[in-house]
């Protein structure tokens, strides 16, 4: 079971982000974190399937402080109960 899931656009070449977010994930976290290609103009970042935090919806490349806070505010853990 593949724990975080990031979506990036390739056309607008975001996988730089998408790279540095998800190793960030698995170096600071110890979490799974994968990167795949998306939907044009797509940066989302998804927990065990169910999106969490989305550009479209942010407004920006968002950083692990954002999804963090977003967590939050779901009431949910970081890590994988």
């Amino acid at each position: 079971n593949k724990m975080w899931t990031i979506k990036y656009c390739g056309a607008w070449n975001y996988r730089p982000y998408a790279e540095g977010l998800s190793a960030e994930i698995n170096s600071k976290f110890y979490e799974t974190c994968e990167i795949e290609v998306g939907d044009n103009g797509q940066f989302e970042i998804y927990k065990s399937g169910v999106s969490i935090l989305s550009k479209k919806e942010f407004g920006d490349f968002f950083t692990i402080e954002d999804v963090k806070k977003k967590l939050e505010e779901l009431g949910q853990s970081f890590y994988a109960e």
